[in-house]
């Protein structure tokens, strides 16, 4: 099979949407297939770059699925495509500044150190962390106008800092994409929110979850500020803050339901009492996922169900 760029796009693109509705075999296929016609070689630094885009995308879901060694290998073999290719690829960047190929990377280390999570490494996590404060500036303080959509003084009982999500904007208007979106900069955002949140660290989880959400609702996908806010709430919960949990996991089981979002639909749901909440749509949706490929794994499920 020819290595068709246009091709390999088309399948990784494809394999992001499915698994974002929790077609988790779906989306293996289209990546399977994908690295198939890649290849699974670079030949130059622009087929490396695409070749480790569907890695970390392939790394992803295997993390999702609770396959957290499955992911380290993908994380690790595109973390070699992308530190070969790094120096050729710094034209075309991010609104964040950041180039195609240092996208990636971030985002190949961030998943090391999830993946190191997943598999009980809390210190080897937060070692591999620790090489993101480098790469990831922390967002401003001051939210820009597109942040202050998604957050309102107005709405509910404000948080510590004197806002709080809108329920109705978390997926009110998309960004067009234009190449890398600063995903991996908000991806980064979770991953110290999880290791605080594993640690029992619930200030720092908030913290970090915070600044996910403010780069998400900057220029972030939909799905990611849904997600942001989910791990906001969890890490809320850690750091004993239920009231100030419960109207995030409200709005993002209200946004996941209407926008497709099933994972998420469930992990909101896994989480809904811990903050006083029903969720009587749980078995219906965990069935659903199962005929669709699998069950996700719950984000911090052993810190906020301790």
């Amino acid at each position: 099979m020819r290595a068709d760029p246009i091709t390999i796009d088309r399948l990784w693109l494809a394999a992001i949407g499915s698994a974002a509705r929790g077609h988790y075999a779906s989306a293996r296929r289209d990546l399977a297939l994908a690295e198939r016609i890649a290849g699974g070689r670079a030949r130059d630094a622009a087929h490396g770059v695409r070749l480790a885009r569907v890695f970390v995308a392939a790394a992803s879901i295997a993390r999702q699925l609770g396959d957290h060694r499955a992911g380290a290998r993908y994380d690790g073999r595109a973390a070699v495509l992308v530190a070969a290719a790094r120096s050729g690829t710094e034209g075309s960047g991010t609104p964040a500044g950041i180039g195609v190929a240092e996208a990636l990377w971030i985002d190949a280390i961030a998943g090391a150190a999830a993946d190191a999570l997943g598999d009980g490494g809390i210190a080897r996590a937060a070692g591999i962390a620790r090489r993101l404060d480098a790469l990831t500036p922390a967002p401003a303080r001051d939210r820009t106008e597109a942040a202050n959509d998604v957050w309102d003084t107005a709405a509910g009982a404000p948080p510590a800092d004197g806002w709080e999500v809108t329920a109705s904007a978390l997926c009110a208007s998309e960004v067009p994409a234009r190449g890398p979106s600063g995903r991996e900069l908000v991806r980064a955002g979770w991953v110290r929110a999880e290791i605080a949140m594993t640690a029992g660290d619930g200030g720092a989880a908030v913290a970090a979850a915070t600044g996910a959400l403010d780069r998400a609702s900057i220029g972030g996908s939909c799905r990611h500020r849904i997600k942001s806010a989910l791990v906001l709430a969890a890490a809320r919960v850690v750091a004993g803050e239920p009231d100030g949990a419960r109207p995030l996991v409200e709005a993002v089981r209200a946004a996941a339901d209407d926008h497709g979002h099933l994972p998420l639909l469930w992990a909101a749901g896994m989480l809904a009492p811990a903050v006083g909440l029903d969720a009587p749509e749980g078995p219906a949706v965990t069935a659903e996922l199962g005929r669709r490929g699998g069950l996700p794994t719950v984000l911090g499920a052993r810190s906020f169900a301790r």
